[in-house]
C-alpha cells in the first residue's frame, strides 16, 4: 500500500483479475504486473468440426463458462442476429471458428462467443465470399458446404476432391446423400446410422432433401472453406471409405459399386490378418 501511494497510483491503474504472484516478488515487479493487467488466462481448444454440443462441453471443461451456460446462449436467436449469423438459422452452428483460445477468468460468455466468432470472419475474406458467389453459393451456403465436408474427410489432402464431388451432385441436381448430415439431425445418435434414419425426413436429410441443408453441422477449418470454394478440377460423383481415413473416388455408379463391395462388404469379412490387423 506504501509503496503504490509512493508511485502516485490511483486505483484506477490497477486491472482487476487473477494473477499468478509469487511471494518472492518484489513490490516493484507486482506493481507492474497489476498494472499491466498480466492475469492468468485459460485455454482451450476447439477442433475443426466440432459442433455446438461438443465446443460447450470443451469450453465448459476449461472452468471458464458453464457448460449449459454457454450452450444456451449459442443457441439463441436474438444473440445470433447480435453476431451477424443469417436469418437461415436460429444457433451460432458453423459460424464458431476452431482454434485455440485464451480468456482470463471472469470472460463475459458474449465477449467469448464473439472472440469465435470474429475469428471465423477474418477467415471468410471478401475473396472466398466472391469465389463462393461465382460458383452461387451465399457466405451461409459455403459454411454450410464446408462443415460436410469437414465432417466426410478424414484425410486434409482430400478435401478439394470431396468438395468436387458435391459440387458435381448440386450441378447434376443429384441428392447429396452425406450421412454426416443425416447423423446431424438425428437426436442422441448412439454412432449406428441405420436404414431408418436415412429414410426419416428431416431438414438436414439429404437422402430425402435436395441441395444443402438448411445450416452448417459442424464449424469448418479454413482448409474446409477454402474447399468449399475451389474444388478440385475432377468429375468424380462417388467416393467410399477405404478404412484408414481416405476414400477411393469414382465418376460411374459402377465404378462405385464395385469399391463398395470391395471396401464395405469384402474388407470386413476377411479373417483380421489380413487388414494388416
Amino acid at each position: 500500500y506504501l509503496y503504490t501511494r509512493y508511485l502516485k497510483s490511483s486505483d484506477h491503474l490497477l486491472r482487476p483479475g487473477e494473477y499468478d504472484i509469487s511471494p518472492s516478488l518484489p513490490p516493484s515487479a507486482i506493481m507492474a504486473r497489476l498494472i499491466k493487467g498480466d492475469v492468468v488466462t485459460y485455454k482451450f481448444t476447439v477442433p475443426e468440426g466440432a459442433n455446438l454440443k461438443e465446443i460447450a462441453r470443451i469450453i465448459g471443461a476449461s472452468k471458464l463458462v458453464e457448460e449449459p451456460e454457454v450452450y444456451k446462449l449459442m443457441t439463441d436467436a436474438a444473440f445470433a442476429r447480435a453476431l451477424e449469423v443469417p436469418e437461415a438459422q436460429d444457433t451460432l452452428e458453423g459460424y464458431l471458428f476452431p482454434d485455440t483460445y485464451r480468456f482470463p477468468s471472469g470472460v463475459d460468455p458474449k465477449d467469448l462467443l464473439r472472440v469465435m466468432r470474429q475469428k471465423l470472419a477474418k477467415v471468410m475474406t471478401p475473396d472466398v465470399v466472391e469465389r463462393g458467389k461465382a460458383r452461387g453459393l451465399t457466405p451461409h451456403q459455403i459454411l454450410t458446404l464446408a462443415s460436410i465436408v469437414e465432417k466426410e474427410t478424414g484425410a486434409g489432402k482430400e478435401r478439394p476432391i470431396i468438395s468436387a464431388v458435391f459440387h458435381n451432385r448440386i450441378t447434376q441436381g443429384w441428392k447429396l446423400q452425406t450421412d454426416p448430415t443425416v447423423i446431424y439431425g438425428v437426436p442422441d445418435f448412439d454412432g449406428n446410422i441405420t436404414k431408418k434414419h436415412l429414410e426419416t425426413a428431416h431438414p438436414y436429410n439429404t437422402y430425402i432433401i435436395k441441395g444443402l441443408p438448411p445450416g452448417p453441422i459442424a464449424s469448418p477449418g479454413s482448409a474446409a472453406i477454402e474447399a468449399a470454394v475451389s474444388p478440385a478440377d475432377v468429375k468424380y460423383m462417388f467416393f467410399v471409405a477405404q478404412n484408414d481415413g481416405t476414400h477411393v473416388f469414382c465418376e460411374t455408379l459402377a465404378c462405385h459399386n464395385k469399391n463398395v463391395q470391395k471396401w464395405q462388404v469384402d474388407f470386413f469379412r476377411k479373417p483380421k490378418q489380413d487388414k494388416g490387423g
